[in-house]
This record gives structure tokens, C-alpha cells and sequence, in this order.
């Protein structure tokens, strides 16, 4: 897979940061944990997205992924 092919990705993830890293800092009160959680959750999408595609609402995706 090209470079071009998965630069969706890179743009879904940025986009949904600020989202995803509020809600999980809200869930673990912790900002360390909440980095590491989106950290994580983001390199499962790098994993999942490129197979199935882009989720409806990546933010909710990499949050739901990030507290599990």
C-alpha cells in the first residue's frame, strides 16, 4: 500500500486527536494514561483501517478502542 493510500489515515487520526485524547482524559483522569490509550488505539487503526476501511466516526472508534 502506497504512501498516498493510507494518508487518509494520518489525516482521520490528527483530526480526531484533540476529541479522543479530551474524552479519554476524562474517562482515566490522567493525562499519561489517556496519551498512551490514544497512542495504542492509534496503532490499531493503523492495523484495522487499511483492511476494513474508515469507521464512520473515527473519533468515536479510537475513543471506544482507547478506554478497552
Amino acid at each position: 500500500m502506497s504512501e498516498a493510500d493510507t494518508a487518509w489515515i494520518e489525516t482521520a487520526l490528527t483530526s480526531a486527536r484533540p476529541q479522543a485524547v479530551g474524552a479519554l482524559l476524562r474517562y482515566f483522569r490522567d493525562l499519561d494514561t489517556a496519551e498512551e490509550a490514544f497512542q495504542n488505539a492509534s496503532l490499531r487503526a493503523l492495523k484495522t483501517w487499511p483492511q476494513n476501511g474508515p469507521p464512520r466516526d473515527p473519533a468515536a472508534w479510537l475513543i471506544m478502542v482507547g478506554r478497552n
